[in-house]
């Protein structure tokens, strides 16, 4: 697995415009990332480098899984543009990430695949019945916290089987 570095992270980060909400789901305490926009007023790019640095420095056994889970929580373009720039096993191409996101019409297939429960496939379902995009994300968040596979590779061997 990639090591997961400030200099990677920022990378994975970069395309995000709502960096704080990114800090609130890695567990940044609300008071950090005040600090780091008083302290860098206007300037996004250093601002997500100092919670990058922060996050990492109270977390230095931090792991990809956990970025994931952070992104996985983010709004649908936020995880699209994430997970699009950085792919850090490099086994699955990120634009193949962004078109699964944008284009994928049977999303409970994937969710089979992915070995989510049917019960939680059926949930998802007669929660949205009329967006496969938005059952294709709440799928995508679910494997990101429960999934026992979390790879770049595992979604790409599910993906092949579509």
């Amino acid at each position: 697995q990639a090591v997961l570095t400030n200099a990677t992270l920022i990378k994975a980060i970069e395309s995000l415009s709502d960096w704080r909400k990114l800090g609130t789901y890695l567990r940044i305490p609300a008071q950090v990332l005040k600090t780091i926009v008083d302290d860098h007023p206007g300037n996004t790019g250093r601002c997500k480098d100092a919670m990058v640095e922060a996050w990492l420095h109270t977390n230095p056994s931090a792991t990809w899984k956990d970025v994931m889970e952070a992104v996985g929580k983010l709004p649908d373009v936020a995880i699209a543009q994430s997970i699009k720039n950085v792919s850090p096993d490099q086994d699955l191409e990120p634009s193949t990430i962004y078109e699964l996101l944008h284009t994928i019409s049977d999303w409970y297939l994937l969710g089979t695949h992915l070995r989510i429960p049917d019960t939680k496939l059926d949930q998802i379902k007669q929660e949205c019945p009329w967006s496969i995009h938005e059952c294709l994300l709440k799928i995508l968040q679910f494997w990101l916290r429960n999934g026992s596979n979390i790879s770049w590779s595992s979604l790409g061997e599910a993906m092949a089987k579509m």
